[in-house]
């Protein structure tokens, strides 16, 4: 074999592996595109479902329970002339917190 069949045979085997990185490149561009997609805050009737809550009631105790603390996982979005909150919840932030064991969990209420 003389040295340009060598260099050709070395040029596509260090083409396929460039097809190969650009390939799980754009994989991971499409899926950090998605990631961004989705919105930091979801409103509180979306959310108990990605959160695996069997309903609402049962994320909404969590959250008087003081489990999920305001102003840390959930947010209250109420206009400035309503009683009602308006809860929305960081996803993310809801996870780790159940994650976390419950003797390290700073600012549970005790009964």
């Amino acid at each position: 074999m003389d040295t340009r069949e060598l260099l050709e045979e070395l040029f596509g085997q260090l083409n396929a592996r460039l097809d190969t990185i650009e390939s799980k490149v754009q994989a991971l561009h499409t899926r950090l595109n998605g990631e961004l997609a989705t919105p930091k805050l979801i409103k509180l009737n979306e959310a108990w479902k990605r959160l695996g809550y069997k309903n609402y009631d049962a994320c909404l105790y969590k959250i008087r329970s003081g489990h999920y603390r305001v102003g840390k996982e959930i947010v209250d979005r109420r206009s400035p002339s309503s009683s009602r909150p308006d809860w929305y919840v960081d996803i993310e932030k809801c996870q780790a917190r159940d994650r976390t064991l419950a003797g390290k969990r700073a600012g549970m209420k005790t009964a």
